[in-house]
């Protein structure tokens, strides 16, 4: 539990007591309640789902925390949309085991917002499938919020339609009360939560060597798997040599060097060059969920060499564009569109 601070400042808990005190008036009766938290970029949203987390733990629910946010995913690794249900008390995001987990691909939902999306309505899915009494869905969200940001958290809220939206901030909780026909309260923004460019990059480099550890290679033949790419199937990996014979419907690998993938809009055809596949990070599972990740260290053609910790079968291989140059530094292929 946060510490408690002076009358006047904004950091601690204190700051939210009435917040939460709304959610739980809100959450009486309320069957399997969904609630969404929507904020920019350290507006503290992290930290209020762990504070109220424990108090709806503490209140006799069974909390369902679902990690929305794929540039700073604490529950699972970058790129991913994990899901965690708390047992115990904590007091870090990161301190819990990922439930399920599946892989999108990227860091920023202002490349595009369609993949996310369509990977967290599956995701609801499963965990609706799960149903648990007494339960609470609490769904944390990414800090891209303005410009196009609001288009998409709108077209969130829509997907998850949530019992509650909690806004982090007096403007925030204007637009949207204002733009959603749904429940909208109010949570202020501490004080000195700040993180600078570089301290994200840490953050995001230590969530990949989390997945990663205890890795051993492997060789993987990317015929003989399903192929998914940003979340969406391939049933095929056929090599091309220029884009003139690109295949629609397809996953198309080309010869290049240059880390560059290339999609349509309906993300039916994907073309991607092979140093792409160098140095990306994939995940590793079965067509629902992914069960470990892995970090591509050779590339033969189609035949991929990996060193992953995952030690089970697998049908399944999640591909995207994010990229660790060396294991160890984000160097993103470049995402563009047919």
């Amino acid at each position: 539990m946060l510490c408690e601070v002076q009358e006047g400042t904004r950091i601690g808990s204190k700051i939210w007591r009435p917040a939460v005190s709304q959610i739980m008036t809100h959450l009486q009766g309320c069957h399997r309640c969904r609630i969404v938290l929507i904020g920019v970029t350290d507006s503290g949203k992290s930290t209020f789902a762990t504070y109220l987390s424990n108090i709806l733990s503490t209140s006799g629910f069974k909390v369902t925390f679902i990690d929305a946010d794929i540039g700073q995913n604490d529950v699972g690794p970058p790129g991913s949309i994990a899901v965690a249900r708390p047992t115990t008390l904590f007091t870090d995001l990161r301190d819990l085991p990922p439930h399920r987990m599946t892989y999108v691909g990227y860091i920023s939902a202002g490349v595009t917002f369609k993949p996310i999306l369509d990977s967290l309505s599956r995701v609801l899915s499963a965990v609706h499938e799960e149903d648990r009494a007494n339960s609470v869905i609490v769904v944390n969200t990414d800090g891209f919020v303005l410009s196009r940001g609001l288009y998409y958290k709108l077209e969130l809220l829509r997907l998850i339609k949530p019992h509650l939206t909690v806004t982090f901030g007096p403007a925030l909780y204007e637009v949207f009360s204002r733009l959603y026909e749904g429940q909208v309260i109010e949570a202020q923004i501490p004080e000195g939560v700040g993180k600078n460019h570089a301290d994200r990059l840490i953050r995001r480099m230590i969530q990949y060597n989390r997945f990663l550890a205890s890795s051993r290679p492997t060789t993987i033949n990317l015929r003989d798997k399903r192929l998914k790419f940003l979340g969406y199937d391939f049933d095929e990996i056929i090599q091309i040599t220029d884009l003139g014979e690109v295949k629609k419907g397809k996953m198309n690998l080309m010869p290049s060097y240059e880390p560059i993938a290339l999609i349509d809009r309906d993300i039916t055809t994907v073309v991607i060059s092979m140093g792409a596949l160098r140095d990306m990070f994939v995940g590793l599972g079965d067509e629902i969920t992914v069960h470990g990740f892995g970090l591509v260290s050779k590339v033969y053609g189609t035949t991929l060499r990996v060193k992953t910790p995952v030690k089970g079968a697998f049908s399944t291989v999640y591909m995207g564009i994010i990229r660790l140059s060396g294991g160890s530094a984000e160097a993103n292929a470049h995402l563009g569109f047919l």
